[in-house]
């Protein structure tokens, strides 16, 4: 997540780390002292490489020394290998994102009327102001917390590995991340068939999705709706929320499109993105993104500018689980974020229906 606070590079200065540091739950959990007994023994264990902990001012093979400093190294790890699974599994680049303080955030919303014409015989030219207008968000609201709760028992935390812990701590950012992309491509697939620019959705062959079908998709966001019609010639006028420089997929489309040759013409970059990843980068100037969490035979196109608003609360913020008596040791990870749509004419939607 592209956030005001760089998660993917943690430091033991940022706020979220500190407030690990500082908790004495957190420093008393059985999983970290299982972490930092694991850490020492595969730092130990690259005998010829310089040790992690030496490179943060403090030697882990020290007993005197590695108390404060490995409590700081272990909290950078755990916190960090959340991020990775926060950020690896979700590509939220065709979203627009803003962070505040504030609980309710505005969206400005600014569009050119293009009203210009001849002098009426009353004498007056249209008015042609930029229109303001705002989406709105609010965080006030519960639900605008979302979070998760991984916890285990106290036996499997004696015999863990470190790598195995790795893997733990990412899966809690992967679900996090998940539920985000789920509440984007849901408020994407919400948008009003009739505000499209194709004032529907558009068809898309079950399980044989043709290249005319999805250049049909593309180009409406580019083509834009209809506004009324000239004053001085009577012709339709039309207002562009384009073009689409984004194209989100469901994961069978996205290896129909593959077989296209008109598309396969366009991949020998040397890249491996479009197998390993889900990306294609088009010479259409729009970028292929595979969407596991969409239904089946579907296609959004947008753009990115003017299409959709993720507005971050509070980053991810990793709490203690410590509960003795039920055998219960864990994290919670939360995040606190509100979604909007800014134009639902900057979204194009094809689907089976096309209706």
């Amino acid at each position: 997540m592209d956030t005001k606070i760089k998660l993917v590079e943690a430091r033991a200065t940022d706020k979220e780390v500190i407030d690990l540091q500082t908790d004495p739950n957190f420093i008393s959990h059985p999983f970290v002292k299982k972490w930092m007994e694991n850490y020492q023994k595969e730092t130990l264990k690259e005998a010829v490489e310089p040790e992690k902990g030496a490179l943060r001012g403090q030697t882990v093979g020290d007993a005197t020394g590695a108390g404060v400093g490995m409590q700081v190294a272990a909290t950078l790890e755990i916190f960090n290998a959340v991020v990775r699974g926060f950020t690896r599994y979700m590509d939220d680049s065709f979203v627009r994102k803003y962070t505040t303080e504030s609980v309710v955030f505005k969206i400005p919303k600014t569009e050119y009327q293009e009203l210009v014409a001849g002098i009426s015989t009353a004498g007056e030219v249209p008015h042609t102001e930029k229109r303001i207008d705002y989406a709105v968000v609010d965080l006030s609201n519960p639900e605008s917390e979302r979070g998760g709760k991984v916890t285990w028992t106290r036996a499997l935390l004696e015999d863990v590995t470190f790598d195995v812990q790795a893997e733990m701590m990412e899966g809690l950012g992967h679900a996090i991340a998940k539920k985000i992309m789920a509440d984007i491509l849901a408020s994407l697939m919400g948008t009003t068939a009739a505000n499209m620019p194709y004032a529907g959705k558009r068809l898309v062959s079950a399980g044989a999705i043709t290249w005319a079908q999805f250049l049909a998709i593309l180009s409406d966001v580019d083509v834009g709706v209809q506004t009324g019609a000239d004053p001085d010639t009577g012709a339709p006028t039309f207002k562009t929320y384009g073009p689409a420089d984004f194209a989100l997929v469901s994961p069978d489309v996205y290896w129909q499109l593959l077989n296209i040759i008109q598309m396969t013409n366009v991949l020998y970059e040397g890249s491996t993105d479009p197998v390993t990843r889900g990306i294609i980068r088009l010479a259409l100037g729009c970028t292929i993104v595979k969407q596991s969490l969409l239904p089946p035979n579907t296609v959004i196109a947008l753009n990115s500018q003017k299409a959709i608003a993720l507005v971050t609360r509070r980053a991810l913020k990793i709490e203690p689980v410590l509960f003795p008596v039920w055998n219960e040791y864990g994290f919670i990870g939360t995040v606190r974020y509100g979604i909007t749509r800014i134009f639902e004419q900057a979204i194009q939607i094809g689907d089976p229906t096309g209706s």
